[in-house]
């Protein structure tokens, strides 16, 4: 299901003259039966909002391009019928259902994607049936998987229920997909979804609570025959037949399920030609598909739902048969606009973004139940309504952190957040043993279910003592709380980063949160500011004239551009040059976090996908194994101005001396411009030792920097050595050292008054020291004539 907007929102008058007008014309749709077949992508173009009714009228999926031009697919019947009708069209892809099967069989041989169905990269109704059997016989602690009632060709339409706990009552979740036979992505999103969270229970704690603490219904092909009918009709993938396979009294046949639900059915448009695409039947839940549907909700009664159709990139919710607004609108926009926020996606209620519609899921789950009921139109204009194959997995990726926003929200769902004071101890805004601190805890609810239940606060230690730490919580949807003040004592013996433990108990369930102290002063461990050498970052396809280059940018933002160099995507004076065609990757030299316990990544960033569908990506990773494996830390959409972001790679990726980081910028479908931008790259952390950092790769030619992190006006040695040894102690010093008595000395500096040494060296030839590890601890000898030695540093010789 596809819809637009005009700028303006619909005058009713003028949609009333609209309707009136397209009931004229109704009895054109009556000479012709059969199937839409060999339809065309058109550009149609519209002169007037009350023109741009009337086509809505006629084709359900219409995509706006600008305020007089719409794209929409169209077989000979329709065109037809909008030349009658005097609307002016060109056709932009013909053959549409060839179209889609020929690019799905290239994406697979040129880009090697491992298709997961057989059907254009889809999974065919009888592999969906397999996935669900598998999945119900590998989970049968979680799911159980049953049929809701057989279609008019006697296939069963199966839901998966996910209830980990049948014992206790708990809120219900909704998913469903395939309405319309032609939209495979939507299923394949719920299965991805599906095969993606049960084999984290009990691994991934914000996962496990889920799955124990809601009833998840999922019914993947609510339309089988439709969609087996694309199979027979098109093995290859890009059947473009809409409705189910019921014969009608006339001869045709189908019915748009989606507009059979009964809520306000025939309220708005009544299309009694059996031909349409959008044809409603001949009463509310006349067919055997929407009936199963309406008796499974009925007994469900689900508290937050989502029906999955493409495409769009848009989030929907009633109404959809009156630009009236729900007495509920308040609080639809509140989730919509929370889950749209990181994604590009736009929400709207139904009306507005996809014009006059009557019987569909979403107005009959609210209006029936209270259910706060979405559709999510997944996919862009370029995707259509069969995606290439290499584009399912992004897909997925960009709406997988909105389903399971969903799913916490059909509960209770705290976000919480610490607010710290300190009380007695040096006064500088750190953390340090001996001193006490004020805690007060923010959580805000932002489930659709009062949160009842209680929080406890435990130190990990006894080197933390908190007083009053048993919280009883009753904070109503959407609605904040903050705690009483709480007194944390931090022992003196405390170490560099101690825990108090949260744990939560509500919903019949307890887990746990984590709340990090850490201590010492923050450091500066390594930056690049991109100005002064390349420091062995990598660039996957350096000789590409729109890959990643370090350069002073042309064509961004002027909002805070940077004025000299970043690793920009493109070179040159053309803009075109700057205009990403593929994919490039950025990657940071290998850096350590041997010894530290915290160590936050900041950097600062600009993105902008623009001119077309806006469908592409910057995506951000973390690894901490030298690129083995990556961990996503952010997707950008577009996001046209300067941010600067930062992390706790260690709530990420456990720490490590292999930590890389790495810059994904992809113009998949080549139909818009794409540029990114990276600059001013830090790396910062806790401690209460000073800290030695080091940023570059060990090679012939390339730049390495140290940074020495203590106390100003320090006299720095910076000790080497090639083997460690279990930390111990020496007489005098604050600290531990790790290194062998077989050490060397490095370099010698004074610390400035900020407290930093640092050290820049072009590495001369060290082949010979080529996978040697070299492990590094600085004697800081203090004005004072105290000693302290460093947290130890690593580096590998590349």
């Amino acid at each position: 299901m596809k819809f637009l907007r005009f700028k303006q929102r619909e005058k009713k008058q003028g949609f009333q003259a609209a309707r009136f007008e397209t009931l004229m014309f109704l009895g054109l749709l009556l000479f012709c039966r059969g199937v839409w077949a060999g339809g065309d992508l058109l550009e149609v173009e519209v002169e007037s909002e009350p023109r741009l009714h009337i086509l809505q009228s006629l084709a359900p999926d219409v995509e706006i391009l600008d305020d007089h031009h719409v794209l929409l697919y169209a077989d000979k019947r329709l065109q037809t019928l909008l030349k009658r009708q005097d609307f002016k069209f060109t056709i932009k892809i013909s053959e549409l259902s060839e179209f889609y099967a020929r690019r799905s069989q290239a994406d697979l041989v040129r880009r090697g994607t491992k298709s997961t169905g057989s059907m254009g990269g889809f999974r065919t109704f009888a592999e969906i049936e397999q996935t669900l059997k598998r999945i119900a016989q590998q989970f049968p602690h979680l799911v159980s998987l049953f049929s809701i009632g057989k279609t008019f060709e006697e296939r069963d339409i199966w839901a998966l229920k996910i209830n980990a706990d049948p014992a206790f009552s708990k809120p219900t979740v909704w998913f469903d997909a395939l309405h319309h036979a032609r939209e495979p992505l939507s299923a394949e999103l719920l299965l991805r979804f599906i095969e993606k969270i049960l084999p984290l229970n009990g691994q991934d704690f914000e996962i496990t609570r889920l799955l124990h603490t809601r009833n998840i219904i999922i019914v993947p092909c609510v339309n089988p025959d439709g969609y087996e009918y694309n199979r027979q009709t098109h093995p290859q993938g890009g059947g473009m037949w809409r409705k189910n396979r019921r014969p009608n009294l006339d001869g045709s046949v189908g019915v748009d399920l989606n507009r059979n639900y009964g809520w306000a059915w025939e309220k708005t448009v009544d299309d009694s030609n059996t031909d349409s695409e959008m044809y409603q039947g001949v009463a509310p839940f006349s067919e055997l598909e929407t009936i199963a549907m309406r008796d499974l909700m009925t007994h469900e009664q689900p508290r937050v739902a989502v029906t999955m159709h493409t495409y769009g990139n848009e989030w929907m919710f009633p109404w959809g048969y009156t630009d009236a607004p729900t007495d509920a609108d308040s609080i639809f926009r509140y989730y919509a606009d929370r889950l749209v926020v990181n994604n590009g996606y736009r929400a709207e209620n139904a009306w507005h973004l996809y014009g006059a519609s009557s019987g569909t899921t979403d107005d009959f789950l609210y209006g029936t139940f209270g259910t706060l009921a979405y559709t999510l139109e997944a996919g862009t204009n370029p995707d259509g309504f069969w995606a290439a194959p290499s584009r399912i997995e992004p897909l997925f990726l960009d709406i997988y952190p909105s389903f399971k926003q969903i799913v916490k929200w059909g509960g209770a769902s705290p976000i919480l957040s610490a607010s710290w004071r300190e009380l007695h101890g040096n006064g500088d805004k750190a953390f340090d043993a001996g001193e006490s601190w004020e805690l007060q805890l923010h959580i805000t609810n932002e489930g659709t279910a009062a949160l009842e239940g209680q929080l406890q606060i435990i130190p990990q230690t006894d080197r933390l003592r908190v007083d009053a730490a048993n919280l009883s919580l009753h904070i109503a949807p959407r609605q904040e709380y903050w705690s009483p003040p709480l007194v944390v004592q931090i022992g003196a013996n405390a170490q560099s980063t101690e825990l108090l433990h949260l744990i939560w108990q509500f919903e019949h369930f307890t887990s746990p949160q984590t709340l990090k102290i850490a201590l010492g002063n923050d450091r500066l461990v390594a930056w690049d500011d991109m100005d002064v050498a390349d420091f062995g970052w990598e660039v996957s396809n350096p000789q590409t004239h729109w890959a990643w280059h370090r350069t002073t940018p042309r064509f961004v933002s002027p909002e805070a551009a940077p004025t000299s160099k970043c690793w920009v995507t493109g070179s040159g004076d053309n803009l075109l040059n700057y205009n990403v065609h593929g994919l490039t990757l950025l990657t940071s030299p290998r850096f350590s976090a041997l010894g530290l316990d915290n160590l936050q990544l900041s950097y600062r960033r600009w993105f902008a996908n623009v001119g077309g569908a806006e469908d592409d990506r910057l995506e951000v990773q973390v690894s901490n194994d030298n690129g083995l494996s990556w961990h996503t830390l952010e997707r950008i959409p577009n996001h046209n101005h300067w941010e600067r972001v930062s992390f706790e790679l260690e709530e990420i990726v456990p720490l490590s001396d292999q930590m890389r980081v790495r810059f994904v910028a992809q113009d998949a479908m080549n139909d818009d411009i794409t540029e990114a931008c990276v600059d001013d790259l830090q790396l910062r952390t806790r401690s209460t030792l000073p800290t030695v950092g080091v940023w570059g790769k060990a090679a012939q030619g390339e730049s390495v920097r140290w940074v020495i992190n203590g106390k100003p006006h320090a006299t720095v040695q910076l000790f080497a050595s090639f083997q460690m040894e279990n930390p111990y102690n020496l007489p005098n010093l604050v600290g531990q050292t790790e290194l062998l008595t077989q050490t060397f000395l490095l370099w010698e500096a004074q610390t400035n008054d900020q407290g930093q040494a640092v050290w820049l060296l072009q590495c001369p030839d060290l082949s010979e020291f080529l996978g040697y590890r070299l492990t590094m601890q600085a004697l800081l000898t203090n004005p004072d004539h105290s000693i302290d030695i460093s947290r130890p540093a690593m580096l590998v010789f590349e």
